[in-house]
C-alpha cells in the first residue's frame, strides 16, 4: 500500500491534468462515501436499530418450550447493513442445556427464511439472564420482520419481558427513524387458547397479540461504521494533497 500511495505524486507530477482530474475522484469519492452514510444511517450513537431493554434485568420471563413458541416483530423504512439480532435469555434452574430455535422472517418478497439453533444460556451464580446473539452480518431492506423463538424441549428456556421486571427498572423501547416496534406476541398448544403451534414451522403458528406492557427483550443493532468513515477521510485528506500540490506548482 505504501508503494501505491508514494508513485502517485511522482507519476502524476508529469501531468498537471491528470493530477488535477485524480485530485477530484478522491475528493468527489470522499464526498459520496460520506454523504451517503449520514443519509443512509440513523443518527443514534450505538446504531440501534429496535431495542427492548433494562438497566437491570432480572430472570423473569415467559417460557420457550414444546407448548408455547414467543414472537416479537417490527418494521422498518430503510435499509439496514451488517445487522446483529439478539434476545435477552435464560435457561431453567436448576440449569440443565436445553435447546431453542431463532427463526428470522419478512415480508420481504424473496427473502429466505433465517433458521440459528442456540441453547439457552446458564443463569449461574448471579443469575442474570444474558444477551445471547442470534444472527449476525444481515442486511435487512425495508419490510416487516419477524423474530421466533421455539423449542422442542419440555423444560425449554425463558425470553425475559417487560412485566416481571420490578417497578424501579422499566423497560426502554429505543428506535431508529423509520422504524415501529409491534407488540410480543405468544402463541399457546392449548384448545382453550385457540392459538395453535405449528411444529413443522414454528413462525406459521397463531401468534395472539401480548400486552405492551409485555414486550420481550431483543436488540437489533449495527456496528460502528469507522471503516467506512475513515476510508472517505483519507480520500479527503488525499485529495485536498493532491490538489494543494498542483496550486503550489503553479
Amino acid at each position: 500500500m505504501k508503494k501505491i500511495l508514494f508513485l502517485f505524486p511522482r507519476v502524476l507530477g508529469r501531468n498537471r491534468i491528470a493530477r488535477s482530474g485524480t485530485a477530484t475522484l478522491f475528493l468527489g469519492l470522499a464526498g459520496l462515501l460520506l454523504v451517503s452514510f449520514g443519509f443512509a444511517r440513523p443518527a443514534e450513537a450505538d446504531n440501534t436499530v429496535v431495542s427492548v431493554s433494562t438497566g437491570s434485568p432480572v430472570p423473569g420471563g415467559v417460557e420457550v418450550d414444546s407448548t408455547e413458541y414467543l414472537q416479537e416483530s417490527w418494521t422498518q423504512s430503510t435499509s439496514f447493513t451488517d445487522v446483529s439480532i439478539s434476545a435477552l435469555l435464560a435457561g431453567p434452574a436448576p440449569f440443565e442445556p436445553e435447546s431453542g430455535t431463532a427463526y428470522l422472517t419478512s415480508s420481504v418478497p424473496g427473502a429466505p427464511e433465517l433458521v440459528e439453533t442456540f441453547v439457552f444460556p446458564n443463569l449461574g451464580s448471579t443469575a442474570t439472564p444474558v444477551n445471547l446473539t442470534l444472527f449476525s452480518g444481515l442486511t435487512l431492506p425495508a419490510g416487516t420482520y419477524y423474530l421466533t423463538l421455539s423449542s422442542t424441549d419440555a423444560p425449554g428456556g425463558a425470553w425475559i419481558d417487560c412485566y416481571e421486571q420490578p417497578p424501579g427498572s422499566p423497560c426502554t423501547v429505543t428506535l431508529a427513524s423509520g422504524v415501529t416496534l409491534a407488540y410480543g406476541a405468544a402463541s399457546h398448544a392449548c384448545p382453550s387458547c385457540g392459538d395453535p403451534l405449528d411444529p413443522a414451522n414454528p413462525p406459521l403458528s397463531f401468534f395472539s397479540p401480548s400486552p405492551e406492557d409485555d414486550r420481550f427483550m431483543f436488540a437489533v443493532v449495527t456496528p460502528e461504521p469507522s471503516s467506512i468513515v475513515l476510508f472517505g477521510s483519507g480520500c479527503l485528506i488525499l485529495g485536498l494533497v493532491i490538489l494543494g500540490r498542483r496550486r503550489f506548482a503553479n
